[in-house]
């Protein structure tokens, strides 16, 4: 069976979403199963009872995983980081509070499917995912559940520290994320490639990064704003 994209799988669960719900027959297992066996390693699935009026007692049951090797699984372990669990237990509610929470409240007080794009940090780590949330529908009373499927684009790990770049700096990292090499990177600058290659083990140490690959890494993210 071929997998679905996210922008596919999203579309099923909104189709099955509003015809079951035009029935009176919105069941989670149902329309999580419609999708369910044709989702990517890089996708989770829950369902949250969102019964309790403490969000922190919300309860998110998972149906389906990430399985993609990241760093943040190592640090955390797979068990930890996505076991079922009321969101009051979930270990970075920094995050939870300003990625998670307000949407979810959103999304069950209109009672109507949310689609986005989401930009957080989690555990040290910069993470972009889609995510589609489809609520409940009770008519004059609180929707029960949200079920919500996401596809994660991107992990990355955050700088350590605010690495100060100067515009050096910024010309060969900018070069550097194109795939330019030393000798490249020194004919759009004007730098020998020697010169290149110590500017390289300099940004190096003011990223923290052990290699070349690890330091495009922490430098995108402190691109995409922030670092801890």
């Amino acid at each position: 069976m071929r997998l679905a994209s996210f922008h596919d799988a999203a579309d099923r669960l909104l189709s099955q979403w509003s015809a079951l719900s035009a029935s009176g027959k919105l069941d989670p297992r149902v329309l999580s199963a419609s999708v369910r066996d044709r989702l990517r390693p890089n996708m989770i699935l829950t369902l949250t009872d969102t019964r309790p009026d403490d969000p922190l007692e919300f309860h998110c049951t998972f149906l389906h995983r990430y399985a993609i090797p990241s760093g943040i699984l190592k640090v955390l372990g797979v068990g930890e980081l996505q076991r079922d669990q009321r969101f009051g237990e979930f270990r970075d509610q920094e995050y939870l509070h300003k990625s998670v929470i307000g949407h979810y409240r959103a999304v069950i007080e209109a009672q109507r499917p949310k689609v986005d794009r989401v930009s957080t940090t989690m555990f040290g780590f910069r993470i972009f995912y889609d995510r589609v949330v489809l609520p409940h529908v009770n008519h004059g009373g609180r929707a029960e559940w949200c079920l919500a499927l996401t596809e994660t684009r991107l992990v990355l790990p955050l700088p350590g520290r605010n690495p100060k770049l100067d515009t050096h700096d910024l010309r060969v990292l900018q070069l550097l994320h194109e795939g330019g090499s030393a000798k490249e990177i020194g004919e759009s600058t004007g730098l020998s490639p020697r010169t290149v290659e110590h500017r390289i083990d300099r940004l190096k140490k003011k990223f923290e990064a052990r290699n070349i690959a690890h330091l495009v890494a922490l430098s995108i993210t402190y691109a995409c704003g922030g670092f801890e």
